[in-house]
């Protein structure tokens, strides 16, 4: 069953910004926005958005796809899922942070040490590798929420077919 990605990414946008806001309250970061989805500044809509819409293709890099809740096709079970994105956490992580960059260069975001949102700067607009533990743990985490994000959505896991003939 396919499902349009716009779709998507307006039901996941919303539960991603959740996610992080509890997140940070957890780990004790400052907030700026800590407001709901629909009350957070155009921009910052924009980036959940974009967060989502990166979903299947993080996904995608470690061998998993989308499927519609409901489908014919033969989905993963929980603990199945959160062990193949355990094993290839890395990846994920990577994937992720490469499309928030790209997301981010294209938006006019360069590098600096300190993060200045009116000129645009941001000081993990580097290669994962160089992140600091902290920050890649950020991307780590956000891949481990996929599949609780993606079951408020009504939507599940499988392996990608590539997957499934290899």
């Amino acid at each position: 069953m396919a499902f349009p990605p716009e779709h998507l990414a307006a039901t996941l946008a919303p539960a991603i910004h959740e996610y992080y806001r509890a997140q940070a309250k957890r780990e004790g970061w400052t907030m700026k926005h800590d407001v709901s989805f629909a009350e957070l500044p155009e921009t910052l809509q924009h980036a959940n958005l974009a967060a989502a819409r990166r979903i299947p293709s993080v996904l995608a890099s470690v061998g998993l796809s989308i499927v519609a809740e409901g489908s014919s096709a033969p989905t993963l079970a929980p603990g199945e899922v959160l062990a193949i994105l355990e094993d290839r956490i890395e990846i994920a992580a990577i994937a992720e942070h490469e499309g928030w960059m790209a997301e981010k260069t294209g938006e006019g975001w360069i590098y600096g040490p300190r993060r200045d949102d009116t000129a645009k700067i941001h000081p993990s607009i580097i290669p994962y590798a160089e992140l600091s533990e902290e920050e890649r743990e950020k991307d780590r985490s956000a891949v481990r929420n996929y599949p609780a994000l993606l079951q408020r959505a009504g939507l599940k896991l499988q392996r990608s077919p590539a997957e499934l003939t290899s």
